[in-house]
């Protein structure tokens, strides 16, 4: 049973940028005659009533003039997957497919062959089968990565300043929600998520957490490739290292009464020294995360600034199967801010930390009271999976 105060179902958070860029392109133009817009306008006006004018722009597409509105609704149709749904695709090559700084990068799942052979973190995508992808589009790149199950592909990358090729058989690969690593030489294991999954990541989390322990290990969790997810989850992953009943979060409706969101008083404590790595990229419920251990466990935060989405969208559901997602809520932390624009600020800085060994060497460099590693939440960013 949740003990968060507010029913699950009535607020999803909108976490995978990436399908608004998708839906951008196939929106339609902006029309009060029709019955889809016209629901949409109502919703909108609902919402946002002092903002509806930008429907009523004939020059701008439904995604244009929602933009304007709120930056971060949008309405999807319906053959594109909602923003909590996973493509087919996800799974032939055992890794999310990430667009970032004009160039694709490929982060290996746990359990898949490019993970088993050591590409860990995230690795600059150049080449399919011989085939320069750097200028290419997702449908493009798609059309390439896509293939019968157990086919060979070869996957050409860049690991730092590294190439290297690696062919494998396309299969199935369940994307993981926690990962826990322990192969990269000279470096100490981590617990990596990769998002937060309605009654899955806590338990997985706590699971990890108790495996370190006993093992001895200091605890460190990984965010970087972590674009958010299940505002709730990611509330209850942070209850496990907050007393039950204190106050976590506020909810502050765009339409609606305000709510405080306090802890479940049915989740065992963790204790330890936390940090947090973070970086631009971390979005979402991992940022929501983060906070709130900050606030409540005394969480360093260590990296760069995140990339500052602190708010949720409620999906509407229209009468074409479309959907319309609007924001309705911005998420507070108990001292009265919230990241929503800004994102969190670290208290040590490892800039370019999508190395992991830049991470390892920033944590080595500071003081030895300052070095008792217990959790790591590292940057992340918003991804497409495939």
């Amino acid at each position: 049973m949740r003990k968060c105060h507010l029913a699950r179902t009535a607020i999803s958070v909108y976490y995978t940028v990436t399908f608004f860029v998708l839906a951008l392109s196939s929106a339609p133009v902006v029309s009060a005659g029709t019955e889809l817009t016209a629901g949409i306008f109502r919703l909108v006006q609902k919402f946002y009533p002092d903002k509806v004018y930008w429907m009523e722009q004939k020059d701008l597409s439904l995604n244009e003039a929602l933009s304007y509105i709120d930056p971060h609704a949008s309405w999807i149709p319906a053959d594109q997957p909602q923003p909590n749904e996973l493509s087919d695709d996800s799974v032939v090559i055992g890794a999310d497919l990430l667009r970032k700084d004009s160039s694709w990068w490929i982060v290996p799942y746990q359990g898949g062959t490019l993970f088993d052979r050591g590409l860990i973190d995230r690795s600059r995508l150049l080449a399919i089968d011989g085939v320069d992808i750097q200028n290419q589009n997702k449908e493009q790149l798609l059309s390439r990565i896509r293939g019968g199950i157990h086919t060979l592909t070869c996957l050409s990358v860049e690991i730092g300043s590294v190439p290297r090729t690696e062919c494998i058989q396309r299969r199935p690969v369940q994307p993981p929600s926690v990962e826990r690593i322990f192969t990269e030489k000279g470096q100490k294991p981590r617990i990596r998520i990769r998002n937060f999954r309605s009654h899955q990541t806590r338990i997985e989390l706590q699971q990890a957490i108790t495996a370190m322990q006993k093992l001895g290990l200091p605890i460190r969790i990984d965010l970087r490739e972590s674009s958010g997810g299940d505002l709730f989850e990611a509330l209850d992953c942070a209850a496990l290292f907050v007393d039950g009943g204190t106050p976590i979060v506020e909810f502050r409706a765009i339409h609606g009464e305000d709510k405080v969101i306090t802890a479940p008083s049915s989740f065992p404590m963790i204790t330890a020294p936390i940090d947090i790595l973070i970086g631009p990229d971390t979005s979402s419920a991992a940022e929501i995360f983060a906070g709130i251990l900050r606030i409540h466990a005394g969480a360093r935060l260590i990296g760069e600034r995140t990339y500052g989405k602190c708010t949720s969208q409620k999906r509407f559901s229209l009468a074409d199967g479309s959907s319309l997602w609007l924001t309705n809520l911005v998420v507070y932390f108990t001292d009265g801010r919230t990241c929503e624009g800004h994102g969190l600020e670290t208290r040590y800085q490892c800039k370019g930390s999508l190395s992991s060994e830049i991470t390892e060497t920033c944590l080595l460099q500071m003081p030895s009271s300052e070095r008792k590693i217990s959790i790591a939440a590292l940057y992340s960013f918003s991804s497409c999976f495939f």
